[in-house]
């Protein structure tokens, strides 16, 4: 009982500063703790923070086109790719157990024309991926353990000005614990 009224104490006080009322805090003489919007003798004002909040990027799916307007290209390389996005990991997929290891595909539509010169530049959690950019779809991680990482890739000429950059995707990889042998991927 005693719990249920102190969750539902904390539960006025976090609700509070949306209010913007004062708390009151006080004892009685049996030794229970009370909370008031109300002063009374005795009890003392609690200073109530604001909440902390989060504002989630857009879990949309990663969908193509996102050109970046302030990179030049010549015009019949703007006009080559239609789309560009990341095919594997899905957004928002999880991983098990990877040895550290992901493999990323790429769409490319239409198909990458590397005889341009034309390549694919990895981003992770917003870096250039060393080793890229590469003339293939067809992209191997190493070092990508426990933890959740943003992913976007993008088409490059032969002198590495983007062409086409693909939305941001998110994934996430975990590990079996063993402090947890049930829980399995």
């Amino acid at each position: 009982m005693k719990r249920l009224v102190g969750a539902a104490l904390c539960a006025a006080i976090i609700g509070a500063p949306a209010l913007a009322q004062d708390v009151y805090r006080w004892v009685d003489e049996n030794g229970v703790v009370h909370y008031s919007d109300s002063p009374r003798e005795g009890a003392e004002k609690v200073e109530v923070r604001e909440p902390e909040t989060y504002s989630a990027q857009s879990a949309l799916p990663a969908t193509p086109t996102a050109r970046d307007s302030s990179v030049k290209v010549p015009p019949d390389a703007v006009d080559a790719y239609q789309s560009v996005r990341i095919a594997t990991p899905a957004h928002d997929s999880v991983a098990w157990n990877t040895a550290g290891e992901i493999a990323v595909s790429v769409a490319v539509s239409p198909p990458l024309n590397a005889s341009a010169g034309h390549k694919v530049l990895v981003y992770l959690d917003g870096a250039p991926v060393a080793g890229t950019p590469v003339a293939s779809t067809s992209i191997g991680l190493t070092g990508i353990h426990r933890g959740t990482y943003q992913l976007s890739a993008a088409i490059v000429d032969g002198g590495g000005r983007q062409i086409l950059r693909s939305e941001t995707i998110t994934f996430h990889v975990r590990q079996t614990s063993i402090q947890n042998p049930q829980r399995r991927p």
